[in-house]
């Protein structure tokens, strides 16, 4: 059966998520597929289940990104590239985020690449993607944090950009990850890939929990539902080349240079 959700959030918890992958005694876990080991885990169900994504549908503003890109890529702005960055219709520039009680200077470097591209190309929106859910699963917090976060997020943006939109990934994807996308797309996907997403040190399934596994397939559905021009480290090309293969689908990618990790701004609830 492929209908239903194989992960559905009402099930996950702060407890399941965090715990290591060696501990939960799957046997021939380093063989074993994504698909099957999200079946073992059993936090599906056969619920209904709605999304909410933006639609890009084709009209006659064109979008042609190569030149601004190789102007960036000449001052240094950026640091590589893939692509397609030819259009028709409307597109979003996609800044995706976890929220935390603080923010980092190279912050300005992603808003001014954003700030560059929208202004030169019409039809081009900036749309920074809030990862409420997973922050409130993975710091184990509450929804009165993730909500004063968000609204912190969102106030800071809209002083550095007014025209920024915001997409919050609890009301696009409010019940889950369907079970027909990952058997479609995850059912021949071992369990070792997802160790090449992390630092060397932290490879070994002593270290690799369940939230990196929830992680992964989250990410991989939210590129393949939501096909924007994503803006986001160099240290994280691996990843999207990862993805592009698994999903066989096109990726649009811009990659900064590691920019500053001066806090520049702090958050906290009274």
């Amino acid at each position: 059966m492929n209908k239903g959700l194989i992960i559905d959030f009402k099930k996950l918890s702060f407890q399941k998520l965090n715990i290591p992958l060696i501990k939960l005694k799957i046997p021939n876990l380093r063989e074993i597929s994504i698909l099957n080991f999200l079946e073992k885990l059993k936090l599906g169900s056969e619920r209904e289940f709605q999304e909410c994504f933006p639609s890009f549908k084709k009209n006659k503003i064109k979008i042609n990104l190569e030149k601004d890109l190789w102007i960036l890529k000449k001052r240094r702005k950026i640091a590589d590239t893939f692509g397609p960055f030819k259009f028709d219709g409307k597109k979003h520039l996609c800044f995706a985020s976890l929220l935390s009680f603080s923010l980092k200077a190279y912050i300005f470097d992603y808003i001014e690449v954003a700030k560059f591209l929208c202004k030169r190309n019409e039809g081009l929106t900036f749309t920074v993607w809030l990862e409420d859910r997973l922050s409130l699963l993975k710091n184990n917090w509450n929804w009165e944090i993730i909500t004063y976060l968000t609204n912190s997020y969102s106030k800071f943006f809209k002083d550095q950009f007014p025209k920024v939109k915001f997409l919050k990934s609890s009301e696009a994807l409010p019940d889950g990850i369907p079970r027909s996308f990952v058997v479609k797309k995850m059912s021949s996907i071992g369990i070792n890939t997802i160790q090449s997403f992390l630092p060397f040190h932290l490879r070994d399934l002593t270290f690799i929990r369940v939230l990196d596994v929830i992680h992964f397939v989250y990410m991989a559905y939210l590129l393949f539902r939501h096909p924007a021009i994503y803006l986001t480290g160099i240290n994280t090309k691996h990843h999207f080349q990862i993805y592009r293969k698994i999903l066989n689908v096109p990726i649009s990618v811009i990659f900064l240079p590691l920019g500053s990790e001066k806090i520049i701004k702090k958050f906290s609830v009274s």
